[in-house]
């Protein structure tokens, strides 16, 4: 979309008057790693770059960002802004013995499937979203400066757009532009994550979503969270729930989105990658467990419990 006052795919519109005097030649550049000292992780190194890789990257930092300066604020679904965005979920194993990881597809199949049967059940949370009508693309609605989105105009199920980009033709390909805004685009840290996102724990004593804080999906913590009988503090999100009926063996998935620096196994190597996403697979909860995770590159482990 050529004209910033219009929106574009996570692209909220520029209000009139605002400009955006931050120039990202590189699609790297505006994603969740902090690359601002050029140490061990350089800048604008996605020199050769596509069209999608602006799109993963602005999927990416629209609803993973945290708090980043003055100006730039991160999103609702998290527990302050120096946390991360920790996700749990189920996914569809095939059936059949040589079947050892889900397909993509089958998990997001299930994932909607869910979403859509579930929609008209309120959350146990202190957010009465609309029945319908609800604002569920955020970045479609017009950003004025100093305004915010009120959590009870969005839909359940909204996506965030956090910040203020928005692209441009550059040559043959693309180049963004990235600016500040005076408040989060929407109203909600006083619920310290805590909005009915469905892949996120949240802790019921506490009123607040889950973050690693350091930590690992290992083990100690993956028990903490997964067995009511050794922990009664936290509530699985609706997506790490078996569904009934159930059709296939289900494989527990784990993620973290983090932008820094993040604790790593022991064992483990560090990958080549930029990317900071952490890969975990559980197959067979409850009894013996495969468990698998990485770091994007070309090293991983594998280890049995």
């Amino acid at each position: 979309m050529a004209d910033p006052a219009k929106p574009a795919f996570f692209q909220p519109p520029v209000p009139d008057g605002l400009v955006l005097k931050n120039e990202v030649p590189t699609p790297d550049g505006i994603d969740l790693l902090i690359t601002s000292r050029n140490h061990d992780l350089k800048q604008a190194v996605a020199r050769r770059h596509a069209a999608e890789d602006w799109a993963y990257a602005l999927i990416s930092v629209q609803t993973s960002e945290g708090y980043g300066g003055a100006g730039n604020h991160g999103i609702v679904r998290m527990n302050g802004g120096s946390s991360s965005r920790p996700m749990l979920g189920l996914a569809p194993l095939p059936d059949g013995h040589a079947a050892r990881w889900p397909r993509l597809g089958a998990r997001f199949r299930r994932d909607v499937e869910r979403l859509l049967a579930t929609r008209d059940q309120a959350p146990e949370i202190g957010v009465l979203y609309p029945a319908s009508g609800g604002l569920g693309l955020t970045w479609t609605a017009p950003w004025p400066e100093g305004r915010q989105l009120a959590l009870d105009r969005l839909d359940i199920w909204f996506v965030e757009a956090c910040r203020r980009i928005r692209l441009e033709p550059a040559g043959d390909g693309f180049r963004a532009r990235k600016g500040t805004s005076k408040a989060p685009r929407i109203d909600g840290k006083h619920m310290k994550g805590m909005l009915g996102d469905p892949w996120a724990p949240v802790h019921v004593v506490e009123q607040k979503s889950f973050t690693l804080a350091g930590r690992d999906f290992d083990y100690e913590t993956l028990v903490e969270l997964l067995l009511p009988e050794t922990s009664q503090e936290w509530q699985l999100p609706l997506l790490a729930r078996p569904s009934r009926p159930r059709r296939s063996r289900p494989w527990l998935w784990s993620r973290r989105r983090c932008r820094g620096a993040t604790a790593r196994p022991k064992a483990s190597n560090r990958g080549s990658s930029r990317s900071a996403a952490r890969w975990h697979g559980h197959s067979g909860v409850g009894r013996r467990m495969r468990i698998w995770s990485s770091f994007p590159g070309p090293r991983s482990r594998t280890s049995t419990i």
